[in-house]
């Protein structure tokens, strides 16, 4: 199963060039994302081992396979309507699919993987397959945006390598024990400079894909010119890779019990990213880079849960879940918005709960579930981390993380309601497409979160707390 989820999306790629087929396009990926998902939920109850040991599915990765398939899944519906009443030509939709189906390659074979050296170059590949989707649009600014992302990625990525080397040098420099089965085991042999080192580099450098600051800059311009349902990609699956990849290299120094160093980076990254969020948000003018803004600020939340240890880890991967499904439904929303509307300034948007009473209830569910308002899983994972900073006395800490929540949250809001529920007397926008899924997808988001707010199921409880236990000192 494992060898089908990674080979597929090439064999497909292959398939759609050579085809160039409207129907096929939609066909293909849709038939693809319903098997990921039902392997994804497979792998919660068996745990396949073909591909052993380079890719396999263990406790950590298989709660990141969820949510992907359960995104892309998604998000292949909303494709189907996506390019209805589109003057896109069928060829550039055909690319638009095959460089969907490189990225879900190359996001699998990192999820997938068991080796230091092979998710780095399954992160790279991800660069590569999301360049052309972010210039989509072929305007001056995508074109700015993708090669912004290109540069500042490959510079991340640079600095992982780097970080791989500095490992490998503390291991004696055998590529076979770079498995992570293998780094783990002998985590404590391994020179703690070089360990440590090491661990800065790959955390700078996946932690551009993040999207924590201070490396984030990517991040806004590319969610903002990407196609709305590859925005959501981007900052649903995309930056959990990275974090992911941050994860494996942490636990290494949990087994090596050389944790200090790595909770303090972390830290680090995660406020600057809160601070970064909370200086540009309240100045922001396009909703969608607005919408990146608060994903960098959410990343800074997980990376910040991490490092406080104790439950404020399990809050982090509740919070990774909820800020997942919620940013891909509010990126989905925002493309209805920019469909009808023709622009991405949100002051040249109001009336919208008036003028489009479902894109605005979306839009208005989003916004409650990403301000951690119950009964959101975000007021769950929020309150657990607040609480676990102050159980540990860190009350000055505590203060600025929530004074710098509530700066982005007002950044956020005022600008919300004011496109819901402005007073201009302004054009309703234009006629568009108005199918069921351009809704369909959104809404299955937002129920899988309300559900996750009143009451996680004893399954995904389970899911949860073993990936807790992966990276939590026993």
């Amino acid at each position: 199963m494992i060898a089908f989820l990674i080979i597929f999306p090439l064999a497909a790629a292959v398939i759609l060039y050579i085809c160039k087929s409207d129907i096929l396009n939609r066909s293909v990926t849709t038939l693809y994302s319903a098997i990921y998902l039902a392997s994804a939920v497979s792998f919660t109850i068996q745990r396949p081992s073909d591909m052993e040991p380079y890719f396999m599915v263990d406790s950590l990765n298989v709660i990141f396979i969820l949510v992907t398939a359960i995104l892309y899944f998604g998000i292949s519906l909303a494709n189907i309507s996506y390019f209805k009443d589109s003057d896109v030509p069928v060829k550039h939709q055909t690319t638009y699919y095959i460089s969907l189906m490189l990225f879900v390659f190359s996001m699998n074979g990192f999820m997938l993987s068991q080796h230091l050296g092979l998710n780095w170059v399954f992160l790279e590949a991800t660069t590569l397959a999301t360049a052309y989707l972010i210039y989509f649009d072929k305007t001056n600014e995508a074109l700015e945006a993708a090669w912004k992302y290109i540069f500042i990625c490959t510079i991340g990525i640079s600095f992982a390598f780097v970080g791989i080397i500095f490992i490998s040098k503390g291991v004696g420099g055998s590529v076979e024990e770079l498995f992570y089965r293998s780094l783990y085991l002998n985590a404590k042999s391994i020179d703690t400079f070089w360990i440590n080192i090491g661990f800065l580099f790959i955390v700078l450098g996946y932690g551009t894909k993040m999207g924590l600051a201070p490396m984030h800059s990517w991040l806004p311009d590319a969610h903002s010119e990407a196609p709305s349902p590859m925005s959501a990609m981007l900052s649903g699956t995309l930056l959990n890779l990275a974090f992911l990849g941050i994860l494996r290299v942490y636990k290494i120094m949990l087994a090596a019990d050389d944790l200090f160093f790595a909770k303090n980076i972390l830290l680090i990254m995660g406020f600057l990213s809160l601070i970064f969020s909370a200086a540009f948000i309240l100045k922001i003018k396009n909703y969608k880079k607005m919408l990146a803004y608060s994903s960098i600020e959410n990343m800074g939340i997980i990376a910040i849960g991490i490092c406080i240890g104790g439950p404020a880890v399990f809050a982090a991967f509740l919070h990774m879940i909820g800020h997942s499904l919620t940013k891909a439904s509010f990126f989905l929303t925002a493309g209805n918005i920019l469909h009808r509307y023709k622009t991405k300034e949100s002051e040249k948007i109001d009336s919208l709960m008036h003028n489009d009473y479902k894109t605005g209830t979306l839009w208005l569910l989003s916004f409650i579930s990403i301000a951690a308002l119950p009964p959101f899983p975000l007021f769950i994972s929020e309150f657990m981390i607040v609480r676990e900073m102050i159980g540990q006395g860190r009350i000055t800490l505590t203060v600025i993380f929530l004074l710098l929540l509530t700066i982005i949250l007002y950044g956020i809001a005022s600008t919300i309601f004011r496109m819901l529920f402005g007073n201009r007397d302004n054009s309703p926008g234009e006629h568009f497409y108005d199918g069921i899924f351009l809704y369909l997808p959104q809404i299955m988001f937002l129920v899988l979160l309300l559900i996750m707010g009143v009451y996680i199921p004893e399954p995904a409880m389970k899911i949860l707390n073993d990936a807790v236990s992966m990276i939590v000192p026993k």
